[in-house]
């Protein structure tokens, strides 16, 4: 018999494998479902995204939370019971991923410089102009996310206290 909140996989299948009932995939990952057509797959249930391993169903962004079965994706907490994305971190636009902004940033400056031979970079004037604008809009970008998180969560608050 398995410990308490684990499941005997050898009953189950994974997420995104075939499966006939509902319970094929329950037994083996919580927040899961049977659907599609056949042959239908196992899912994670409205409000949750699979794991990479497709092992677990995590809540997305700015789902129902607790701390201590369900999990919110990676690079996301559970504050005040909603999953919201750590600082840094800004949800994707269908709420599936948490995306680290400085990241995100760095990847247009490096875009922007394909094919320039980087060890020069620091030689140009304008270069070094560049760079130090760039680091500027990442702290500024940084500032913005740390006020919008805040926003955010006295937003979700305040709705709270209103019901």
């Amino acid at each position: 018999m398995c410990e308490y909140m684990y499941f005997d996989s050898s009953l189950g299948v994974k997420l995104g494998a075939n499966c006939t009932v509902t319970a094929n995939c329950t037994s083996t990952v919580l927040n899961s479902d049977c659907t599609g057509t056949a042959p239908k797959k196992c899912t994670c249930v409205y409000g949750y995204v699979a794991k990479s391993d497709n092992t677990k169903c995590l809540v997305k962004f700015n789902g129902t939370c607790d701390n201590t079965a369900r999990e919110c994706l990676p690079n996301a907490t559970c504050t005040n019971t909603l999953c919201m994305c750590n600082t840094y971190f800004r949800p994707s636009d269908n709420g599936t991923e948490c995306h680290d902004i400085l990241i995100n940033v760095l990847r247009n400056v490096q875009t922007e410089n394909a094919g320039v031979n980087c060890s020069n970079l620091m030689k140009s004037g304008a270069t070094s102009m560049t760079v130090s604008v760039v680091l500027m809009m990442a702290a500024i970008l940084v500032s913005l996310t740390q006020f919008t998180d805040s926003f955010e969560r006295n937003v979700v608050s305040h709705e709270r206290q209103i019901q």
